[in-house]
């Protein structure tokens, strides 16, 4: 009988994610119920808006089209000496801070149905 090929931790999969990713399914019990569908929206939209471009003055004066995507896995996340001292972070939060605050309103709308408290954003 043929071994299952395992992937290595961080190895993207089939469908361009990290297997070792955490899934919005992962974390909610019923998540591919209609009560999620509101959720699941959102979603939809915080990614939409995540890998939209937007300009972009770089450290270096140079202005160039970036995503809010690329502007927190490579000038946040990830070491890099592309962003010098400091990097303003500003329009790409302007771009998905409104998405993000409805999802975490509709994730405590759904845990409070549930009993359970969830923070709220400012």
């Amino acid at each position: 009988m043929p071994r299952e090929k395992k992937s290595k931790p961080g190895q993207k999969s089939q469908n361009d994610k990290f297997q070792n990713d955490i899934k919005p399914e992962d974390l909610f019990e019923h998540y591919d119920t209609p009560a999620y569908d509101e959720l699941r929206k959102l979603l939809k939209n915080v990614k939409s808006e995540y890998d939209k471009k937007i300009s972009v003055k770089l450290p270096n004066g140079m202005i160039e089209l970036y995503t809010p995507r690329w502007a927190f896995n490579r000038m946040l996340a990830h070491p890099t000496q592309d962003r010098g001292h400091s990097f303003d972070y500003t329009d790409f939060l302007k771009l998905v801070y409104p998405k993000i605050k409805l999802v975490a309103d509709e994730i405590g709308r759904l845990e409070q149905a549930q009993g359970r408290d969830f923070p709220s954003l400012p």
